[in-house]
C-alpha cells in the first residue's frame, strides 16, 4: 500500500523503546478495528551507542475491537 503518516513515533531511551502514538483523526478512519499497518524502522538509524541499524526492521499489526466492559 501506500506510505501515509497515522501518527507519532518517539523513542524512549531509558527502556531502548520506540513508541507509537495514533493520530487521533485517524483512529475512525484509518485506522478501524482489523485495518493491518506495517511499521518499519529504517536501515542506518543510530542507536545511542552510535551502532547503525544494519538493515530495515519491519513490523506487521493489526488494530483491535475495543473490548466493551
Amino acid at each position: 500500500g501506500e506510505r501515509v503518516e497515522l501518527g507519532r513515533t518517539d523513542y524512549h531511551a531509558a527502556s531502548s523503546t520506540l513508541i507509537f502514538t495514533p493520530d487521533p483523526d485517524h483512529l475512525d478512519t484509518r485506522l478501524s478495528p482489523g485495518a493491518e499497518l506495517r511499521w518499519t524502522i529504517g536501515a542506518g538509524i543510530l542507536s545511542a551507542s552510535g551502532s547503525a541499524l544494519p538493515q530495515d526492521v519491519r513490523v506487521r499489526f493489526w488494530i483491535a475491537q475495543k473490548s466493551r466492559d
